[in-house]
């Protein structure tokens, strides 16, 4: 009876090792989420007429990621699609170059087999015009590539928005540029919308604004991150676990950069 046991017992975890290695089985399960490998893979060539470059991210490790991964591949290349759709490459080479470039090296990611969550920098512009920059984002669950959304966050989304809009624009008064050269940040800030390029990072909620969304256009696409201390509160349970997990801080400080 014992070897039988044995036996079974062996078969089982050999089993268990097989569906880990396979991705069938993610390791977080029993226990805290693994980080996974970053690979960058090189967009195609815009086409005639434009200066084109950059990446997306795809990611490797101990969990089923295909879904994942199509999803980030989705939003770059979709991205570049529809910029090629709507401005396609002229006929004849210009003197002054378009352009299309995007970051996938210098994003903000989080990437374990809970969730992957990433805001990258984007820039493209027309032959002969100045570009216009900002961010792609993307937050979904591993392994089902499930999106997360801003709202999914928040325990009641309608009073958070105002909260975000007194953090966003206390963040956006402190950054360099915005805070030099003056602010637009007029608009609607009690939307999802507004909110909605974003990143979870163990330092805060990074948020991404479009070239003149919330600055003049010298500052190009600006982002901020508003540390969790500040967020606590407005919070779902679920979202708090994610940032636990995170090794997030309880405190953190603020931090701004530009894209362009």
């Amino acid at each position: 009876m014992r070897g039988r046991n044995s036996a079974a017992s062996r078969s089982v975890a050999v089993a268990l090792w097989v569906a880990v290695a396979a991705g069938v089985v993610s390791c977080s399960a029993s226990g805290p989420p693994q980080s996974l490998e970053r690979n960058l893979v090189a967009i195609p060539e815009y086409g005639a007429g434009y200066d084109s470059g950059g990446s997306y991210l795809q990611f490797s490790g101990p969990a089923e990621l295909v879904d994942v991964n199509a999803a980030l591949r989705d939003l770059v290349l979709d991205d570049l699609r529809r910029h090629q759709r709507d401005f396609p490459p002229p006929k004849t080479v210009p003197e002054y170059p378009g352009s299309y470039q995007v970051g996938g090296a210098r994003a903000d990611v989080v990437a374990n087999t809970d969730l992957v969550s990433v805001l990258i920098p984007v820039s493209h512009g027309l032959p002969g015009g100045n570009p216009h920059s900002g961010f792609l984002a993307r937050t979904v669950l591993v392994p089902s590539a499930e999106r997360v959304m801003i709202e999914d966050l928040l325990e009641d989304p309608a009073a958070a928005f105002a909260a975000l809009e007194r953090l966003a624009k206390e963040r956006l008064r402190a950054d360099v540029c915005v805070g030099t050269i003056g602010e637009a940040v007029d608009g609607d800030w009690d939307t999802a919308e507004k909110y909605g390029r974003f990143a979870l990072t163990p330092e805060g909620l990074v948020i991404g604004f479009e070239k003149y969304e919330v600055a003049q256009g010298a500052c190009g696409g600006v982002r901020i991150v508003i540390a969790w201390d500040g967020l606590q509160s407005m919070l779902t349970a679920r979202a708090r676990e994610w940032i636990r997990e995170l090794g997030a801080p309880s405190s953190g400080a603020v931090a701004h950069s530009r894209s362009g």
